[in-house]
């Protein structure tokens, strides 16, 4: 039953990690993700980047899509793909609406960096400066100053100094951090209007006659400090030359503020009715409800001061309208923030959720799994320790074995030994020879009793075993009528009752001396000899006589093939159980 149901457990997490991950991963998840590896890893981020712009994608979220452009550039601009950020960028230039300042500015300053980076400075001095516009409708300060100071640094690059001083000072003035970044940049911004005036005419003389984006920028500052120090002509004078350049380049951006500023100035200067052809101009040019309250309101003054009660009332009831919607909306967003902000917080919370059900599902898992590779390991023990107690019986019952024969090869040689010993007594016994008979009956009982004794023996000393081959010699030569002579010498460097050997070892070779080496001859000689060397006891049996004869097909062809059998097997068995 145990394994159906962790199948089930494993089938129902992938399931719970499935439904998790198609709740918890929005497209700010993803952003996030991504923005946590900007700075270690470029192809993870934009992996998490990739799965961003297809979810918004999906949902048709044009400001998502948007934002994932601008982090998509950011990253790619990291890894040096200048081109490619600039055609994610794309989308962004044709699809935003002009209100959405905050993704815009973001937009325009990723561009002012890629076209920096290509060392493209028009079109970067272009972007940083329409980036500065939308970054000053926020009131991002940080935004401003890292714009104007990318500035500065384009123009201190084209060895236009007095520029750069410009847009320095102007970065020390949105943000202090800037001073810390560029030290020598200059001091604070001029404060006087005398000095901003000398300042805005060097920058002009700097920047020539050519027509440019920043000459634009410079003349319509010059013309809003003008007019907020009450010199409306030079303030109008300025915004018309700074519209005039953005007509020539083709560049949109604050022409409607313009005229409502120069309208503003008309108004003042009550010369209404210019005024409301730049509130016209500025009306055509704009598409922001705030831009456009302030143009109703200002058409409303206009009309006012021109004794026009009818129109000035038409355009404050628009202004009003226009007043209430802008509430309306502000009132809107805010509440979509709050609900975006609850939902978020909701959907937070089911992350949690899920997230503590799936560690709680992974440590039950992980549980599972360590119990059953416990009951894996426990079961590789067990038939490990029985697979050795087998191997144990079996050597045991091997080396059983080996004994058992080890013994009956010993006893085979006893009864090989007592038919050549009986055979010596029934000689005797028909000669009538009982002096010697008894003399061979006293030596054979003390050779049998030596032999019965060491029969269960693995080793003997070796005191009884030159006791055992003198005894046998001795019959031998009462049996053969003294027709050989015999010696059994010891080193007398040997311990002959600490050093030991198997039991019946060497009487076999003795016996083929006597047997086949004294056959046929008068005056026999066997010497037996034990020696020792410095890795073993030697004994060598010698003889005088002709050896085996290869052609005695009776005696000495089965008694060398069965001492000698004997003799190996027995090698062979004490080999292994006692490891010589």
């Amino acid at each position: 039953m145990r394994i159906p149901r962790l199948g089930l457990q494993l089938l129902l997490y992938f399931l719970l990690a499935y439904v998790a991950d198609g709740k918890a991963q929005t497209v700010d998840t993803y952003l996030d993700k991504a923005k946590s590896f900007n700075n270690s890893s470029v192809d993870s981020a934009l992996i998490y980047v990739e799965k961003a712009k297809s979810l918004a994608l999906d949902k048709k979220d044009t400001l998502k899509l948007a934002e994932v452009n601008n982090l998509s550039a950011y990253v790619l601009l990291l890894n040096g793909q200048h081109d490619r950020a600039i055609e994610e960028l794309s989308f962004n230039q044709e699809a935003l609406p002009n209100s959405a300042h905050r993704l815009l500015s973001e937009t325009h300053y990723n561009l002012g960096s890629a076209y920096y980076l290509k060392e493209v400075y028009d079109n970067a001095i272009e972007h940083y400066l329409s980036a500065i516009e939308h970054f000053e409708v926020v009131k991002d300060k940080s935004g401003l100053a890292k714009a104007n100071l990318q500035v500065g640094v384009i123009y201190e690059k084209l060895d236009k100094m007095e520029l750069a001083n410009y847009f320095y000072d102007r970065s020390i003035a949105s943000s202090k951090s800037s001073l810390e970044a560029h030290p020598t940049t200059g001091n604070s911004q001029p404060s006087s209007s005398s000095e901003k005036a000398v300042l805005s005419k060097s920058m002009l003389e700097e920047l020539g006659d050519t027509p440019s984006i920043t000459k634009s920028f410079v003349h319509f500052n010059m013309g809003l400090h003008l007019k907020n120090t009450g010199r409306c002509e030079g303030a109008i004078e300025q915004f018309r030359i700074s519209l005039s350049i953005k007509e020539q380049l083709g560049y949109g951006s604050n022409i409607g503020k313009s005229h409502l500023l120069m309208a503003e100035c008309l108004i003042s200067m009550e010369r209404e009715l210019e005024a409301l052809d730049e509130l016209y101009q500025a009306k055509t040019h704009s598409n922001e409800r705030k831009l456009i309250q302030q143009i109703e309101q200002l058409t409303a003054r206009a009309y006012s001061g021109l004794g026009n009660t009818e129109q000035a009332l038409e355009a404050y009831i628009r202004y009003t309208n226009i007043k209430d919607s802008v509430a309306t909306l502000a009132e809107n967003e805010r509440i979509a923030e709050i609900t975006s902000q609850f939902e978020t917080e909701k959907q937070a919370q089911e992350i949690e959720l899920l997230t503590a059900d799936n560690q709680l599902f992974e440590a039950r898992l992980s549980q599972q799994r360590l119990t059953i590779i416990g009951i894996v390991l426990m079961v590789v023990l067990v038939s490990l320790v029985l697979y050795l107690y087998y191997l144990r019986i079996r050597t045991k019952r091997q080396l059983e074995f080996s004994e058992v024969n080890r013994q009956l090869l010993q006893t085979q040689l006893n009864p090989h030994f007592l038919f050549n010993a009986l055979g010596g007594i029934k000689h005797l016994l028909a000669g009538n020879d009982s002096k010697a008979s008894t003399a061979y009956i006293q030596n054979f009982s003390s050779l049998m009793r030596n032999i019965l004794e060491n029969t269960t023996e693995k080793f003997i000393p070796l005191e009884e075993d030159i006791e055992t081959i003198s005894d046998y010699l001795a019959l031998q030569q009462l049996v053969h009528n003294h027709s050989f002579s015999y010696t059994v010498e010891v080193d007398s460097k040997i311990e002959t009752d600490l050093l030991l050997l198997p039991p019946m070892f060497t009487q076999p070779f003795v016996e083929n001396a006597v047997i086949h080496g004294m056959k046929g001859i008068d005056n026999g000689q066997i010497n037996v000899a034990y020696t020792e060397n410095s890795e073993a006891l030697v004994v060598s049996v010698t003889d005088n006589g002709s050896g085996i004869r290869t052609n005695d097909k009776h005696a000495n062809s089965m008694h060398k093939s069965m001492a000698t059998t004997i003799i190996e097997k027995r090698k062979e068995y004490l080999a292994k159980t006692q490891k010589y």
